[in-house]
């Protein structure tokens, strides 16, 4: 029996330092991604508002990057440096926030900024303070 508890010990122990070095490694490749996008975007003007990110949706554009809101436009770089995403600001109906994703078969733990366009394209993004977003974009809340 002491065997079994020893052996399961040193199991969980194992399993422990297995999530640490994947969190660690999945930090290095966000941060490694955002370096590159934020190089492709170049610098941001005082005023712009810039941080990590990901898209969530449309799932072909999924991606690790960097979002910038200028005065113009909403910016998303992705870390492979293929392409940056723009939205006008003048294009922007609404954002707001939401746990729940049309694809994703279940609901965020964290929300994720909407942006819906006058044309009716949704893009969504995982960003740390959601409410600076919307806050800064000035338009009407996206309904939940």
């Amino acid at each position: 029996m002491t065997a079994l508890l020893v052996g399961i010990g040193a199991l969980a122990a194992l399993l422990a330092v297995f999530a640490v070095v994947a969190f660690v490694m999945s930090r290095s490749v966000v941060r490694g991604n955002a370096e590159r996008a934020a190089l492709v975007l170049g610098d941001a003007a005082p005023g712009d508002l810039q941080q990590s990110a990901a898209v969530l949706q449309p799932a072909d554009r999924r991606g690790i990057g960097v979002l910038r809101l200028t005065s113009d436009e909403l910016l998303f770089a992705s870390g492979d440096g293929e392409e940056v995403m723009r939205i006008a600001r003048t294009d922007i109906d609404r954002a707001g926030s939401s746990h729940d994703l049309d694809g994703l078969g279940r609901p965020l733990k964290r929300p994720a900024l909407v942006v819906r366009t006058r044309n009716g394209d949704m893009t969504a993004f995982a960003v740390s303070e959601v409410s600076e977003w919307v806050d800064r974009m000035d338009v009407g809340p996206h309904p939940t």
